[in-house]
């Protein structure tokens, strides 16, 4: 398990919670633009589970997978552009998805869902 925190100046952090003897950082990023929003996750293929973190920006959607090799990295797998400019999001498996989706709401009230597995434009908008 992990806390992960972030700014509206870009700065991220993911927190072992268990790490009670320092402050239990074990990953710190200066990305270049705000953070909205970060959903981590899970998704599962045939041969593993892999933890991945869902960073909302104003006018992107990115997708990190954790890397644990010689500490913990994230790694960008996607980033998706969105129309407008972002409010908030929510990570879930809408429709009987079998993957997680990622569905944004703009601030004009528009939803739009996101299958970063497949594609990098939104299925509905």
């Amino acid at each position: 398990e992990v806390i992960v925190t972030a700014s509206y100046e870009g700065l991220l952090s993911v927190y072992s919670p268990a790490d009670r003897e320092s402050e239990g950082l074990l990953f710190q990023a200066q990305l270049s633009l705000a953070i909205l929003e970060v959903h981590n996750f899970e998704t599962k293929s045939s041969d593993n589970s892999n933890s991945e973190l869902a960073v909302l920006h104003p006018n992107k959607l990115v997708i990190y997978a954790f890397k644990s090799q010689e500490g913990l990295k994230l790694e960008p797998r996607v980033e998706m552009p969105i129309a407008s400019s972002a409010a908030n999001a929510v990570v879930g498996r809408f429709g009987n998805q079998s993957r997680p989706q990622v569905c944004v709401q703009t601030v004009d009230g528009n939803l739009a869902f996101y299958n970063h597995v497949s594609t990098d434009v939104p299925l509905v908008t």
